[in-house]
């Protein structure tokens, strides 16, 4: 049972010991939900500690190389006093630099655990293995099945940073309409190469976590497989089953400020969405993934791996944004480039989106159009 007491509750109360959930959740990359999943797992009363691998910073040296069995032991109940100007703390954000500092505001409500939240990396899961032989504490491992999504949420990224209207794919509340439509266009090869390495990542991590812990005796290793998907469908029945199989002894019903801002429909935005179907013709999986309207599993078999891979190959790309006004005005940036006239395949470009904003019914109506173009970088 890989639980820990809590001393304090049985000073306060023999007969009523708490029971405290510590875990660790892994995941092979971002932009799998792990922000939402924050602060479901923050309403059931338990500390989590975002994008955290157990080491505090060499600034915080009385913490820097504590043991995670001190760190939990230290994180119960510790919140921030320190909160992001003009935006909601998010999932604890400051939770980590708290607890490494020794600032941390303790929380009058009972903390049931303590979660952090990270990476995978061979260097982590090996501590894993390591200490989980004097702590006790679980491993979660929390995978985005749909690989071609998670492709393009990180992509995304790159059209937020030059101010596009394109939402986050969980945000804070509910997203007011904007009045220009806005489209993504990404070259079918940025796409592919993108959804290949989030499919390879899911089964690397799968096999190098249990491999590690199976080589010392542990089996998997593993308490409990957690997927985005299924988080989506029906997030009291997973946060329940997840809780039990980290033996925490609560469960309240899941409540989060975070909305998920982006339909599920990729076909809704994506400008290109015919074209990278056809790309997608030698991987079916790929093709059921990128035309998924609803949150839907699949397994980590399901991509085609045959034709071999780039071992944490990173794709860097290029965007450009274009702002279309009324079919007459286009204007394009670029990073490091302030906004200057669109070129004759901006305006082609820019035609499409008119085109599409005019037939669709998301964004019917709308006098501006924005376009953000993805392609890879040279």
């Amino acid at each position: 049972n890989l639980t820990r007491l809590h001393v304090s509750s049985l000073r306060d109360n023999q007969s009523h010991a708490l029971i405290m959930a510590d875990f660790v959740v892994l995941r092979s990359s971002g932009h799998s939900g792990s922000a939402w999943l924050g602060e479901i797992i923050s309403s059931q009363n338990v500390t989590f500690l975002f994008e955290f691998s157990g080491r505090c910073a060499a600034r915080y040296p009385s913490m820097r190389n504590a043991s995670l069995g001190t760190l939990f032991a230290n994180s119960c109940g510790c919140s921030s006093i320190r909160k992001r100007a003009g935006q909601r703390d998010l999932m604890h954000a400051y939770v980590k630099h708290a607890l490494c500092s020794g600032m941390c505001k303790r929380e009058s409500s009972g903390c049931v655990g303590v979660s952090m939240l990270a990476n995978y990396a061979t260097a982590f899961v090996n501590r894993l293995v390591h200490e989980r032989s004097r702590t006790n504490f679980s491993v979660v491992t929390f995978e985005r099945d749909n690989s071609v999504k998670q492709a393009v949420s990180k992509l995304r990224t790159y059209c937020q940073h030059l101010g596009s209207h394109l939402p986050s794919n969980h945000q804070s509340a509910q997203p007011q309409k904007n009045a220009s439509a806005a489209f993504l266009y990404i070259e079918p090869a940025l796409l592919r190469a993108q959804a290949m390495d989030n499919a390879f990542g899911r089964l690397d991590m799968m096999r190098e976590v249990k491999e590690a812990f199976s080589s010392h005796g542990n089996d998997s290793g593993i308490q409990y497989e957690l997927h985005y998907e299924e988080l989506q469908r029906e997030p009291a029945r997973e946060v329940s089953k997840l809780l039990r199989a980290v033996s925490a002894n609560s469960f309240t019903e899941p409540a989060s400020t975070i909305v998920k801002s982006t339909p599920e429909a990729l076909r809704s935005y994506l400008l290109n969405y015919e074209e990278l179907q056809l790309s997608f013709t030698d991987q079916p999986c790929l093709q059921r993934m990128l035309a998924a309207v609803d949150p839907q599993s699949f397994p980590r078999d399901c991509v085609d791996i045959t034709n071999g891979r780039k071992k944490k190959a990173k794709y860097d790309a290029y965007a450009r944004l274009l702002r279309c006004r009324g079919g007459d005005t286009c204007q394009a940036e670029t990073k490091g480039d302030s906004e200057h006239e669109c070129t004759f395949e901006d305006w082609n470009m820019c035609r499409k989106a008119l085109a599409a904003s005019a037939a669709g019914s998301r964004y019917r109506g709308a006098v501006d159009v924005e376009l953000c173009t993805l392609r890879t970088a040279a």
